[in-house]
């Protein structure tokens, strides 16, 4: 997937959090005067404003890549809460697809140390842009197996925002693709320690998900010699799926959602 960058260099304003509702901001041009704040030994916040970038088609994905090896407290897209996700030194932070045309993020780091720019903004912050594959293999499988919608994007974003908003943990699930023969991953019979990626960059485009298969339990360890506990959100898996009438089934074990259905399913009929 070819993968677009912009850079967000030049101006950016920071602030203590514990200010930050104030008018208490002072401008700064990242990542060439990270070396120039003050040691601060706790939370700050940077942000920066942004237009939508053009040319981006329905299916693309957009994230904020930050390089830095230290943890980040929280980013905020538009007073949104975006999840994060870091490798091989790079924290990326998926957006939602309906992007606005006037945007703002917030970055809070924990502290700032001038002298390590690698553990906090001293490098360029970028945004991401990998446009979307082609659905026209997609729509063929569809069209050559006679499936039938049962989610559009409005229900699947309801799903994922109150999975992430409302359960204790974000629960394990197993997907799979229209024009995929395998689900991802392969084996999901086990109850699992490891929570599902709820974020918009692993679902997006919605249109390509023929099933969701949720377990809604997660394994917690109590020690090396005792079984570990069983933790569930199946309740409340269940109640928001009632509350957004989101067609679901359960077999006891796991709640499915499909995305299609067979046109022989009985359900349609019922």
């Amino acid at each position: 997937m070819p993968i677009h960058r912009i850079r967000l260099q030049g101006p950016w304003e920071w602030s203590l959090a514990s200010a930050a509702q104030s008018d208490l901001w002072s401008r700064i041009k990242l990542p060439d005067e990270w070396g120039q704040l003050p040691t601060i030994d706790e939370p700050v916040c940077f942000r920066r404003r942004f237009h939508r970038p053009t040319g981006i088609d329905p299916g693309d994905r957009v994230s904020l890549a930050i390089p830095t090896l230290g943890d980040l407290d929280s980013v905020h897209l538009n007073g949104e809460s975006l999840c994060l996700e870091s490798a091989e030194g790079t924290t990326r932070a998926a957006f939602p697809p309906n992007l606005l045309e006037h945007n703002q993020v917030v970055i809070t780091v924990p502290f700032v140390d001038p002298t390590r720019p690698n553990l906090g903004l001293g490098e360029p912050v970028t945004l991401e842009i990998a446009a979307a594959l082609p659905h026209s293999q997609v729509l063929a499988e569809i069209n050559r197996r006679g499936l039938v919608s049962t989610m559009n994007d409005t229900k699947w974003h309801e799903l994922r925002n109150a999975v992430l908003a409302e359960l204790p943990f974000a629960p394990a699930y197993q997907l799979k693709l229209v024009d995929k023969t395998e689900p991802i991953p392969p084996n999901f019979e086990e109850d699992v320690r490891y929570c599902g990626d709820w974020t918009y960059e692993a679902l997006f485009p919605f249109v390509e998900i023929e099933w969701i298969r949720i377990q809604p339990r997660q394994l917690r360890n109590r020690g090396m010699l005792i079984a570990p506990e069983i933790d569930s959100v199946e309740t409340e898996l269940l109640s928001i799926l009632q509350r957004y009438r989101i067609p679901h089934r359960n077999d006891g074990r796991n709640v499915w959602v499909d995305g299609y259905m067979e046109p022989a399913d009985p359900r349609l009929k019922a």
